[in-house]
């Protein structure tokens, strides 16, 4: 094949190239934005439980869509609405503190620039929050497992209300099992819930020498009266395929 074969191939195949190039565009300029029908795909994105403590943000969004404007709104249940000024489809809520449950219905509408509007609507579950007085739940515990647990257990209060960072649930695997804590400390976190019970959320506690990663999960009970603390939980290991079952006392001293 000569040079000007080789010309006229390449230049046929650049005209080619061009011309769909420019119907591209021609279609896409086209296209009538204003036409649009609006469907939030997926619905609301966030937690549909929440518990009423008054100052916990609980985040959600919807998908986005170039030009549209996005009206949060709670209905049946007080609560303040904080929109996220440069993504108008996510908003913060925060709900009104409750001592009793109840329903919220979360509802967020969509206008498009041509006018078109679509909406969907979330059943929230709004849990009760108790508050207790968590500085007269802090200080040295003595456990009723001394076997597994510290003798001593520490408890101090955190930033968030209703929950102590509690020390020595996990005792055992340095003193039985001889691994030391290479990262985390074993300690963990308690929430205070209503009815004077307790729950330790399943989170990790830290990574030993061994190595393995440890977690812990729970539930109990408060005796308000004596300040008690009733407690069955598990110390998960193994990736958490194995664990160790604990229930104890922790008496106030």
């Amino acid at each position: 094949m000569n040079k000007t074969k080789i010309s006229r191939i390449l230049t046929f195949l650049f005209i080619l190239m061009i011309s769909f190039i420019y119907l591209s565009c021609e279609e896409e300029e086209s296209y009538n934005f204003d036409e649009i029908e609006p469907k939030l795909v997926g619905g609301i994105s966030g937690p549909k439980e929440v518990v009423a403590t008054g100052f916990s943000q609980y985040d959600y969004s919807v998908i986005y869509r170039g030009g549209s404007t996005y009206n949060w709104t709670v209905d049946n249940y007080d609560a303040a609405i904080e929109k996220n000024n440069k993504y108008p489809n996510q908003a913060t809520v925060v709900y009104e503190q409750s001592l009793d449950s109840a329903i919220a219905y979360l509802t967020v509408k969509e206008t498009t620039e041509g006018g078109k509007k679509t909406s969907v609507t979330d059943t929230i579950q709004i849990l009760p929050f108790c508050p207790y007085p968590m500085d007269e739940y802090t200080g040295n515990y003595l456990s009723a497992d001394t076997i597994n647990v510290a003798d001593t257990v520490i408890a101090d209060t955190t930033e968030v209300p209703n929950q102590l960072r509690v020390y020595g649930l996990a005792d055992f695997v340095t003193t039985r099992w001889g691994e030391t804590w290479t990262s985390g400390d074993g300690s963990c976190v308690i929430d205070f819930c209503c009815n004077e019970e307790v729950e330790i959320e399943r989170q990790w506690i830290g990574n030993t020498n061994y190595p393995d990663t440890y977690e812990i999960e729970g539930i109990g009970t408060i005796d308000t009266t004596n300040k008690t603390i009733t407690l069955n939980y598990y110390v998960l290991y193994a990736g958490g395929t194995l664990n160790k079952s604990i229930e104890t006392v922790l008496s106030l001293e």
